[in-house]
């Protein structure tokens, strides 16, 4: 219902309870079909406020940008006798919320993965170095790390795009709990595969880097300048000054190199600042960053590692990619605003976990095979 709304700053007002609400079955939210009486429809894409002049703004996925007052009135509409409806998107893009059953099994989780990770440490022998070795390499590939892994992951995520203060403190309790679980883990593998660690994962992700540039060219290439820079007259600080609309402007004087380049060091920084999404883009950035990894292991390996290199592609980095584009597109409407919704932290959740535990298990055994002698990495990435 429109008393339950999604407030932003200086719309208060609008959330307040009006003695005519009762029968309203929804919230307005993004993902809502909201329908008038004078067959103004469509579902709201975004909430917002970039005009001094009124309280509150919609944007609908049919391109109507709609402005209302404190009354919730506007260009002769009225929220208060509005018709709200479900669909698909609604569930992705309704306000997160911690369940006290999802914080039971993270919790219960991190404990079962303490208690498993001690009972074999305690049940291994550790009479030498050697068997030191064995007893942290089965540590490091036994099911509690993997789950540790998992629970720091999503409580990470969760802790910095829940909006309620109980779900962050929450959230980062129990990303506490399992990261200090995981100082074993992390000693382990940078005991074990750390030069391997950093010779074939870390570092090929700095020339990796140049992928961003690349995407950031087919976004120019393929996109309209509002779906990446935004729409609105409100003048903003991180843009100088400037609105979004002058922004637009100076972007569609450039080539498609001078954009790409404007993009990734001007706007989306600033835009990720307004809108509250730095650590998604970081996420993002890191993600595409990422396919220097098996591109490095072709030019170490050659033709050797070539499974390798194609398994990491196919079943980890392109998923993940796709899903990444494809929730922020299509399942946010490409708002920045929508990032910190439900569906999305799920979404990004899953996409740091895959990361993670990927890269912390075939990574650590890579490592492990490559050191040894006459072990060419090619032949340690196929074994892996």
């Amino acid at each position: 219902a429109f008393t339950g709304a999604e407030v932003v700053p200086g719309c208060e007002q609008l959330a307040q309870d009006d003695g005519q609400s009762q029968d309203y079955q929804f919230k307005l939210q993004p993902g809502h079909r909201i329908s008038f009486e004078d067959d103004v429809h469509g579902v709201v894409t975004r909430i917002y406020n970039d005009d001094p002049d009124k309280a509150l703004r919609i944007r609908l996925d049919n391109g109507i940008s709609i402005g209302f007052n404190a009354a919730g009135e506007g260009f002769g509409l009225d929220l208060r006798d509005a018709t709200y409806i479900e669909t698909a998107n609604s569930r992705f893009l309704s306000p997160f919320r911690m369940k006290d059953v999802s914080i039971a099994i993270q919790f219960v989780a991190i404990l079962s993965s303490i208690f498993a990770g001690v009972t074999l440490w305690y049940s291994l022998p550790s009479e030498s170095q050697t068997d030191l070795a064995v007893n942290a390499y089965l540590m490091l590939e036994h099911n509690s790390a993997v789950s540790l892994a998992v629970a720091s992951s999503q409580t990470f995520v969760i802790g910095l795009n829940a909006k309620e203060a109980r779900d962050r403190y929450i959230a980062w309790a129990l990303f506490t709990m399992a990261a200090v679980a995981e100082v074993p883990l992390v000693v382990a593998a940078i005991w074990l595969g750390g030069k391997g660690i950093i010779l074939f994962a870390i570092l090929p992700m700095l020339p990796g880097a140049t992928f961003i540039f690349i995407v950031l060219m087919a976004l120019a290439a393929f996109l309209p300048s509002e779906a990446i820079i935004g729409t609105g007259s409100a003048s903003n600080d991180e843009f100088g000054g400037k609105s979004r609309d002058e922004m637009n402007d100076k972007y569609l004087s450039k080539g498609i190199l001078c954009k790409a380049w404007f993009l990734m060091i001007y706007v989306v920084p600033r835009n990720a600042q307004m809108d509250g999404y730095k650590f998604i883009i970081g996420v993002a950035y890191a993600l595409v960053a990422s396919f220097g990894i098996p591109v490095s292991w072709l030019l170490f390996g050659g033709l050797a590692a070539m499974p390798a290199a194609a398994a990491v592609v196919l079943e980890v980095l392109l998923p993940m990619f796709l899903i990444l584009t494809l929730a922020i597109f299509k399942i946010v409407f490409g708002q920045g605003t929508n990032l910190g919704r439900s569906g999305f932290v799920m979404i990004l959740g899953f996409i740091v976990a895959l990361f993670v535990v990927n890269f912390f298990t075939l990574a650590v055994q890579a490592s492990v095979l490559v050191m040894e002698d006459e072990v060419t990495f090619g032949m340690a990435e196929q074994q892996v």
